[in-house]
């Protein structure tokens, strides 16, 4: 199931690239941009260096490594003020990351611990990674290309 690392990865990559709050107020587009997308990269880094899950029984373990990060890097997103052009976008990318994030903890990691239902894991699997290719396009049309960018592990 040599598929699954990949679409792991572009999951949580995507989970963890979102943003709204009280830091950066006054951020003009550019700047905004520039410091979502630095959140992205740190993130992207510290991901790509955990093992990648070669089958169903990694997952669980990657998960637990994963998902801490991502959330860490959602709350720095989550402090980030949007410019008022990109507000709407960013917060709707917020929203989506997040509910990829619980979405991974609450469903994807149950499914992960019982293998026997493979069903159950795969429809985790494809629902999450539909929330990602959507997380991704909303990021990449506010400009945050390292947060939208699909995972190449």
């Amino acid at each position: 199931m040599r598929v699954l690392a990949p679409m792991l990865a572009l999951v949580l990559l995507a989970a963890a690239c979102s943003g709204h709050g009280k830091t950066g107020v006054g951020l003009s587009h550019a700047q905004f941009v520039q410091q979502a997308n630095a959140i992205c990269a740190r993130l992207n880094s510290q991901i790509r260096v955990l093992p990648a899950p070669t089958n169903p029984a990694k997952i669980g373990p990657y998960l637990n490594k994963a998902l801490p990060l991502e959330e860490a890097a959602l709350t720095k997103l989550e402090k980030l003020s949007a410019p008022p052009r990109d507000k709407a976008g960013y917060k709707r990318f917020l929203a989506l990351a997040r509910r990829e994030t619980n979405f991974a903890r609450t469903q994807l990691l149950p499914a992960v611990k019982a293998p026997s239902n493979s069903k159950r894991l795969q429809f985790a699997l494809g629902r999450l990674g539909a929330m990602d290719k959507r997380a991704n396009t909303l990021a990449n049309r506010i400009g945050l290309t390292v947060c939208g960018q699909a995972s190449s592990s």
